[in-house]
């Protein structure tokens, strides 16, 4: 019970810390509950990963059945808390008292978790486990971000760069629909995202168009949002199709 206490003490304490922590997702992955929190600005959050406990497991501790976890290796990462419960009693009810499970729980920094080529493995992950990540950008990630936000601050070198392109340059960049595409490239197209199908465009304002849907119902579950967390394809699509 006090094992109890001190783990819902050092939840309390991170709820607080959050706060400033306000882009909010929440996925299932079979009997994993995955709640991630980002802060807007610093690129910096946490991952917390539970496996609910509803019942007596029947001594069902086995985890090689766990999916593995999506995770962006543009992160580092480490455990900052981690619990593990195990249950060691079947449920008895009694008429006049409220009863619970016999149950057992390990805190502390344990050996839960492995990253292994983008996803998040876990191991010892019974029913009634939670781990909480915290992740960090990697040092590649901010340079490049604090280059981007540079550069588009000064407006004049986007002036600069902006005032070398064309009219046709800028069809190429922004627009062109599939049939001009294929006209240009054969083998190409506009690109085809799952759940969502063929963009209006090839160009930025193909991305543009869903982005602005998704920002105007903060829709972080539209299959866009999947598509980026999941890979770099709309990034290579589009940098591909500029260097031809």
């Amino acid at each position: 019970m006090l094992l109890m206490v001190i783990v819902r003490k050092k939840l309390s304490k991170l709820r607080q810390e959050l706060l400033p922590y306000s882009e909010i997702e929440v996925y299932q992955f079979g009997e994993l509950l995955v709640i991630e929190r980002d802060h807007p600005d610093r690129l910096d959050g946490y991952t917390l990963v539970t496996r609910p406990a509803f019942a007596y497991p029947n001594g069902a501790y086995d985890d090689e059945d766990l999916p593995y976890i999506p995770f962006d290796e543009a992160y580092e990462v480490t455990a900052c808390m981690a619990a593990r419960m195990r249950i060691r009693s079947q449920f008895k009810p009694d008429e006049k008292l409220i009863t619970g499970l016999t149950a057992e729980l390990d805190q502390g920094m344990i050996e839960l978790y492995e990253l292994n080529e983008g996803y998040l493995n876990l191991h010892f992950f019974p029913p009634g486990s939670l781990i909480v990540i915290k992740r960090q950008p990697t040092t590649g990630c901010i340079n490049a971000m604090s280059m981007l936000k540079a550069m588009l601050a000064d407006q004049s070198k986007v002036d600069a760069v902006l005032s070398t392109v064309s009219l046709e340059g800028f069809n190429l960049l922004l627009y062109r629909s599939q049939p001009e595409e294929a006209d240009w490239d054969p083998p190409s197209g506009v690109y085809v995202m799952p759940g969502v199908g063929s963009l209006c465009y090839a160009g930025l304002q193909g991305f543009l168009s869903v982005l602005d849907e998704i920002r105007e119902g903060n829709l972080m579950d539209h299959p866009l949002c999947h598509n980026l967390r999941a890979g770099d394809w709309a990034m290579d699509y589009t940098v591909d199709r500029l260097k031809k």
